[in-house]
């Protein structure tokens, strides 16, 4: 059985809502791999043994990145009026940006000193 489409302005927010979560999966493919391989600069630094400058730097890029994509996703895609499977999807990458959030706290002179 058919099922009648939905009006404009929810398609409208699901659009939306998708192109906000492959944008963050964008960022996330680019950044991921270099930023796994500084989780370890990450912890040392913790410890109060030196990081890398790679360290550092990737630390700023995420910072920067998780500011960003919460502005947008507040401007873009507000959870109102979206379908479960877009809502779910951006809960779960907030999810997601909050534990790199939290990974950025593990440094000892704080998150945004560096910046």
């Amino acid at each position: 059985m058919l099922q009648p489409s939905p009006p404009p302005q929810a398609r409208r927010g699901t659009l939306e809502g998708y192109a906000l979560a492959a944008e963050v999966g964008r960022f996330v493919s680019l950044q991921g791999d270099a930023l796994c391989s500084d989780v370890k600069g990450v912890l040392e630094m913790q410890k109060g043994q030196p990081g890398s400058d790679r360290a550092r730097t990737m630390a700023r890029r995420v910072v920067l990145g998780v500011d960003a994509l919460r502005v947008r996703a507040g401007q873009q895609a507000p959870l109102a009026g979206l379908d479960d499977r877009t809502t779910g999807t951006i809960v779960a990458l907030e999810e997601t940006l909050d534990a790199l959030d939290g990974l950025l706290k593990l440094l000892p002179e704080g998150r945004r000193s560096f910046l």
